[in-house]
């Protein structure tokens, strides 16, 4: 009878209201991370013992090209380097003066050339392949100009098919050269080859006239600029660029003309991009893409650039709006501000169909405030993406901007936010849970706009209670600062249901537990500096909780047991 009686006592407790005045909304504790009675505590204390419910947790093709020229040939299994081979091991014994001139183009003999095209039975412009084009492909300038003097067409007539393509011929060539002048020459005896003549070669046919947008076939899609810019670098590559584009080369095109700029832009070569962004028609598309490439090689610079020419400041990728790739790509500051000042929209859609509700604010880096006060200037608004929305009410939580900001460790966000729009102070919990995750800011302006500095959780833990657990001092500070506090305000006294089920060390543990304080939470948090500030305050060092525990046994480290032994009060 008399356990019978205790028991009737003790739901007496658990169901009896507790000791807060003023509490207008019902405050989830989810958030919080505080532990909950014996056992929670002894789960914290001695961590593996048991889990309780999940902590909230808070946390967006290149173009490629094969190589044009040879590649070092293999022989048999056996990986070696096949042997070379004569340059002129295959040629005829009786050539006719024709083959004759053009064998001597290949060798690059200026008094051959010289001495066969004074015959006037000679075409240099002869046969498929003419003998300038030779001599471009093989970079030879002082060949080329012989030919041209002696009458070596550098455009065809008018329908004449196939058309001259000199100069793709002389970049194509040079794209050879590069890929293989490091490695072993697969001829013998042929004559030496190098950047410097192939230069002197392409700047040659274009002062000559020569077209530099002529392709190597109607099908072709790389016109000679373009094979440029996928060649590999060497010194004086932009020169070419700028010399090409002076004599007319194509910087842009519809499909499926490769465009030179977006290969450019694609491959990150600003120094290109700057050289091919001239007075020509550049398309919109390739203005985008390339902007979505400038960012994604963080070139801040070329981005502002393309935006000043008229790429679309709200252009998507892939469906995302680019701002919000912007600033899911590791925090971009000058382009996104960029963006913002080309009129890019600050509530743009950044969850797309998988978690709406995300906009620029809630991926915008915490900590930028210059950023964060951009877009709220231009009417940006924090959403609260459906994902984190359906969490917050599974668990309570009051799903609004203000909470998300809160529970994300935006204090900046929450309090700018609260400036502009006072009313986000009745969202439910905003205390508490800036209390919690030291939002300093914004419950100092809270407690400008009138909050309850001593508001509560359902559980009745205090926002003093929270910080103090989580040693958020700067919160705990703006908090002690108020006048209405109530620094030795306790928890609710609860029903102990390990009372029926748990045995602590052979005894049964009480049968209440509760009556807690800040201090009693700082201890237990194993936060020194949030002690000592408590007991500064005048916290009562010598409180009992239900259970008859004073703060200074709840420090399980010897920094938090320190603080109470360095207070006289302590003694």
């Amino acid at each position: 009878m008399i356990r019978c009686s205790l028991l009737f006592g003790i739901l007496a407790l658990e169901f009896s209201s507790p000791a807060v005045a003023d509490v207008q909304c019902s405050i989830s504790d989810w958030p919080l991370e505080i532990p909950e009675g014996t056992a929670d505590f002894v789960r914290f204390i001695i961590p593996g013992l048991g889990s309780g419910d999940a902590a909230p947790i808070v946390r967006m093709q290149k173009v490629t090209r094969t190589a044009i020229g040879a590649r070092a040939a293999t022989s048999g299994n056996t990986g070696a380097p096949a042997e070379p081979r004569d340059w002129k091991a295959n040629r005829s014994h009786t050539p006719s003066e024709s083959l004759r001139l053009r064998y001597a183009v290949l060798d690059n003999d200026l008094a051959q050339v010289d001495r066969l095209t004074k015959s006037a039975a000679v075409d240099v412009n002869a046969g498929h392949g003419t003998l300038l084009e030779i001599a471009a492909s093989e970079g030879e300038p002082e060949i080329a100009h012989l030919l041209i003097a002696r009458g070596a067409r550098v455009l065809s007539p008018p329908g004449e098919q196939p058309q001259l393509h000199l100069v793709a011929n002389a970049v194509s060539g040079l794209d050879g050269y590069l890929n293989t002048k490091d490695q072993p020459d697969l001829f013998l005896n042929r004559p030496p080859r190098s950047i410097g003549g192939y230069l002197a070669v392409i700047r040659l046919l274009l002062e000559a006239g020569a077209d530099p947008n002529a392709l190597f076939a109607p099908s072709e899609t790389l016109s000679a600029l373009g094979d440029l810019i996928l060649t590999r670098r060497f010194e004086g590559d932009v020169d070419i660029a700028r010399l090409l584009v002076a004599h007319g080369a194509l910087v842009d095109g519809p499909p499926p003309f490769r465009s030179p700029l977006g290969l450019a832009l694609d491959k990150g070569y600003d120094d290109y991009a700057a050289v091919l962004l001239v007075d020509h028609q550049i398309s919109p598309a390739t203005l985008n893409l390339g902007l979505a490439a400038a960012i994604a090689h963080e070139s801040a610079g070329m981005a502002q650039t393309l935006l000043d020419w008229g790429a679309d400041a709200n252009f998507g990728v892939e469906r995302s709006p680019i701002l919000c790739t912007t600033l899911n790509s590791g925090e971009r500051h000058s382009v996104a501000l960029a963006l913002l000042a080309h009129g890019a929209n600050p509530n743009a859609d950044c969850g797309g169909k998988y978690n709406p509700g995300s906009k620029p604010l809630n991926v915008a880096n915490a900590d930028d405030p210059e950023l964060i006060d951009a877009l709220i200037a231009r009417g940006g608004q924090l959403g609260v993406p459906t994902q984190d929305a359906a969490n917050y009410q599974a668990h309570g939580v009051h799903p609004g901007p203000l909470n998300w900001a809160l529970l994300h460790h935006r204090d900046y966000l929450a309090s700018t936010l609260l400036a502009r729009d006072p009313l986000a102070a009745d969202e439910c919990g905003a205390v508490v849970y800036a209390a919690r995750y030291g939002a300093a800011a914004t419950l100092a302006r809270l407690f400008k706009l009138g909050a309850n500095p001593n508001a509560t959780s359902e559980r009745g833990v205090s926002a003093l209670m929270a910080a103090a657990f989580h040693g958020q001092l700067k919160a705990l500070e703006i908090l002690l600062s108020q006048p209405r506090i109530d620094i030795n305000r306790t928890t609710p006294r609860h029903l102990n249901r390990a009372f029926f089920t748990i045995q602590l060390e052979g005894r049964q543990p009480p049968p209440v537990y509760g009556s807690r304080s800040a201090l009693m939470f700082a201890s237990l948090g194993g936060f020194p500096d949030a002690v000592s500030l408590l007991i500064a305050h005048g916290a009562q060092v010598h409180q009992k909780d239900a259970e008859g525990i004073e703060a200074r046994e709840y420090a399980h480290n010897a920094a938090a047991a320190a603080a109470f032994t360095k207070n006289a009060d302590a003694r």
